[in-house]
This record gives structure tokens, C-alpha cells and sequence, in this order.
């Protein structure tokens, strides 16, 4: 039986690859609408969530390998899947908004990014350890 962190990031996982396919249908609309490139942030969305969705799913079997506690392992699969979720919100936020470099207009897009970062950095960190103690 899978341990509560994976359930976490095993479910994170499968919600992002589910908003990989919905922003891919979008993508595809627009793009039988207006043959133009589809819109960058709209592209990264997509990109975005299919990425995470792996990454995710691939840490739910480094999380069944780890030795740390399950109060340690559950925060790290919740700070992951938080981190993923910013993720999807701020690459949408950036294509309906407009956005054309969210380094250049320093809005919503960067705020979102770097709250995330710091997410994926301690989750990814916590179940290092805990792979490495392990192993």
C-alpha cells in the first residue's frame, strides 16, 4: 500500500497531466481559429503542466524510497504539489494577461515563479535526504 506522500504526489501528478491535456485542447481551439503560432504562455501552460505531472509522478517513487518520517515526506509531496500548481496559475495568469516577458513586466508572473522555486527547492531537498538516508 502506498504511503500518504505518495498518494500526494501521485494525485498532484495525475491533476497536472489532466490540465496538460485541457490547455492542449485550448491550444489546439485557438489554433483552428488563427493559424498564428500559439501564444507563448499558453504554450508554456501546456508544456508546463506535463512536466510537472512527470516530475511528480517520478518523485512519488523517490518518496516510497525515503526513510524520513511520514510528517517530513507528507510536507515535502504538499510543497511539491503546491509548487506545481503555482506553477500552471502564474504561465495562465501570464497568457491571459498579456504577457509578453514576465521578466520585463516584473508582475504576477515573477511573484508566482519565485514562491515556487522556494517550494520545489525545500520539497525536492526533503526527499533527498530521505533517498539518501535510505540508501
Amino acid at each position: 500500500m502506498a504511503e500518504t506522500s505518495q498518494e500526494i504526489l501521485t494525485a498532484g501528478g495525475m491533476v497536472m497531466l489532466v490540465l496538460g491535456v485541457l490547455t492542449g485542447h485550448v491550444m489546439g481551439m485557438i489554433r483552428m481559429n488563427d493559424s498564428t503560432p500559439a501564444p507563448h504562455y499558453l504554450l508554456r501552460t501546456h508544456e508546463g503542466c506535463y512536466m510537472q505531472g512527470a516530475i511528480l509522478l517520478g518523485l512519488a517513487l523517490a518518496a516510497g524510497l525515503s526513510d524520513l518520517s511520514s510528517g517530513w515526506e507528507n510536507a515535502a509531496a504538499w510543497v511539491l504539489v503546491v509548487g506545481a500548481v503555482l506553477l500552471f496559475v502564474k504561465d495562465f495568469l501570464n497568457w491571459r494577461l498579456g504577457v509578453e516577458d514576465e521578466f520585463a513586466t516584473k508582475g504576477i508572473g515573477i511573484a508566482l515563479g519565485s514562491i515556487m522555486g522556494i517550494l520545489h527547492t525545500a520539497g525536492i531537498a526533503i526527499l533527498t535526504v530521505g533517498v539518501f538516508i535510505a540508501i
